[in-house]
């Protein structure tokens, strides 16, 4: 995902006005009820933790990092979703935890399928914060990608799913003497 997804851009636009007037308490509780599924938190691996950890961070923003933080979420509350009519010929993984209700599973997937040799991974017993809340299982899946390794049957993974897009276009061969270079 490139933009804020359109279910969270109204929470997101209170939680600016709520940084923009230096509220941080209120802020902290709105960013991070966004970022974090607080309905399913009894199930999200060191949920309590992270969620208290992100409270006191976003509380405690310098002013500068709180200048920050604001020009970058305007940005991608500006910014438009990728365009996935543009393939991705490189393997791409796309990960996501099982109860995130930011970037949902259900976008991940597609995001994953606009990819020429697309994975998709869904992390259990996590939300938006899974590098947080599952760091050494995110490191594993991301070293065995990189490793082209299986990927299949990971016991922290509800869902693992190689995704192929519609082919890529084959290159146009460049006539001799073409391309522009003069000699």
């Amino acid at each position: 995902m490139a933009a804020i997804p359109e279910h969270s851009r109204e929470a997101m636009e209170r939680a600016l006005a709520f940084l923009d007037a230096g509220r941080m308490d209120e802020y902290a509780d709105a960013a991070v009820d966004i970022l974090m599924n607080t309905a399913c938190l009894d199930g999200i691996t060191n949920g309590s933790r992270v969620r208290r950890f992100l409270l006191r961070r976003l509380t405690a923003l310098t002013e500068a990092e709180a200048v920050q933080v604001s020009s970058n979420t305007r940005r991608l509350l500006r910014h438009a979703e990728l365009d996935t009519s543009v393939r991705v010929p490189a393997p791409t993984l796309t990960v996501t935890g099982e109860h995130d209700a930011f970037t949902t599973p259900a976008q991940c997937r597609r995001m994953a399928a606009a990819c020429g040799r697309g994975w998709f991974a869904e992390v259990a017993e996590s939300d938006h914060m899974l590098f947080l809340e599952r760091p050494t299982e995110i490191i594993d899946l991301v070293t065995r990608f990189l490793a082209d390794e299986p990927l299949h049957g990971l016991p922290y993974c509800t869902r693992v799913e190689q995704l192929s897009a519609p082919s890529l276009p084959a290159p146009r061969a460049v006539a001799p003497g073409a391309g522009g270079m003069t000699g």
